[in-house]
């Protein structure tokens, strides 16, 4: 019988708050406090499986400001 790796994927997010003077400034800040990635259990270290989460981009459609939603429409 063989053996198959099957590569499933899915979406993750992470919401992260920061203190910043502008939007791009908080991109930038919020870049810095993403985690390097997950614990050994949750990568499936030593099982049949692994988790990687790839590499995050942020998400322009939307942010808070202040605890205000900022919903940005594209032209």
């Amino acid at each position: 019988m063989s053996k198959y790796v099957i590569y499933l994927t899915t979406e993750a997010s992470i919401a992260i708050e920061v203190e910043a003077d502008s939007l791009e400034e908080a991109q930038d800040a919020a870049f810095d406090e993403l985690p390097s990635g997950v614990c050994a259990q949750c990568s499936g270290w030593g099982s049949a499986w692994s988790l990687d989460l790839g590499d995050f981009e942020v998400d322009e459609s939307h942010h808070s400001v202040d605890g205000e939603w900022v919903e940005v429409k594209k032209a």
